[in-house]
């Protein structure tokens, strides 16, 4: 058996490349991973229209990929040879990439959320802390109903820096990890036990609520909280504090992937 000319080797694997993408094609419309063994491989060369000697040509072909992975019509091409096998899988778009992305970030909600119910009572304390000071230039202590009315937490949002004009905002909050959904009743209350704090000595006026309740708002509650008038009042379900967690990268890491994409306004300069 005579070895292929040094010259036409990477037209040669070229040529079985783009004819091995039909495998893939035919057999993972989606694009999913499709693992073709060597005797599975050997088998399709002459259906696929390859010629030449075919253990010489996967040889070959073993040996670039081993090297070389390459992508060949939108379809990474690797062989592993733990498997004994050419491995080929679609690459994504730059819109499934996000698609994955929100699905990833609908996950961790959903984790962020079942861990929270979890979480035992003085947890769960620390917790609410802990995200709600996440704020920027944002400090929070824990009161506790036992100590201090219906306020469970306060604080102090400061000043941008440089901004002589602001104010601190005082921050009065309750959390509560009910069963249940808080009603208009259960705001009202809160509302009333805020109004009994002193205001803060700069600044009068300068005061938000926030209502922290894991299983949600009955809709009356959701009506009136927009409604008062001794603060401004943001009502915190699960799903909202999941939110804040993510945006504020709170209890969850960060993979970083600088991904080019095709720009075709780019080429259309040179048609």
């Amino acid at each position: 058996m005579e070895p292929l000319p040094e010259r036409s080797f990477p037209y040669q694997i070229t040529d079985v490349l783009n004819k091995i993408v039909v495998l893939h094609e035919e057999q993972r419309p989606r694009g999913d991973q499709l693992e073709i063994i060597d005797k599975v491989l050997l088998a399709e060369f002459q259906r696929l229209g390859i010629e030449g000697d075919e253990y010489q040509i996967l040889d070959l072909l073993k040996a670039t990929l081993r090297d070389n992975p390459t992508v060949v019509k939108g379809r990474w091409i690797s062989y592993d040879f733990g498997l004994g096998a050419v491995t080929m899988e679609l690459l994504p778009s730059p819109e499934r990439l996000e698609w994955i992305a929100e699905k990833v970030k609908l996950d961790l909600a959903n984790r962020i959320q079942q861990r929270m119910r979890e979480l035992s009572p003085d947890g769960f304390e620390k917790f609410v802390r802990d995200v709600v000071e996440s704020g920027a230039r944002t400090s929070v202590s824990w009161t506790g109903k036992s100590h201090d009315g219906g306020v469970d937490f306060e604080g102090e949002k400061k000043p941008e820096l440089g901004d002589e004009l602001s104010l601190p905002v005082q921050i009065l909050g309750q959390a509560k990890r009910w069963n249940r959904k808080a009603t208009r009743k259960d705001v009202a209350a809160f509302i009333g036990d805020v109004d009994m704090k002193p205001l803060p000595k700069r600044g009068r006026g300068q005061r938000i609520g926030i209502f922290i309740c894991s299983s949600g708002f009955e809709e009356d509650a959701k009506i009136s909280a927009p409604r008062a008038s001794v603060l401004k009042l943001a009502l915190w379900d699960a799903q909202h504090i999941s939110s804040v967690m993510l945006v504020r990268k709170v209890g969850v890491g960060s993979l970083r992937l600088d991904i080019p994409v095709w720009d075709e306004s780019f080429w259309n300069d040179y048609k």
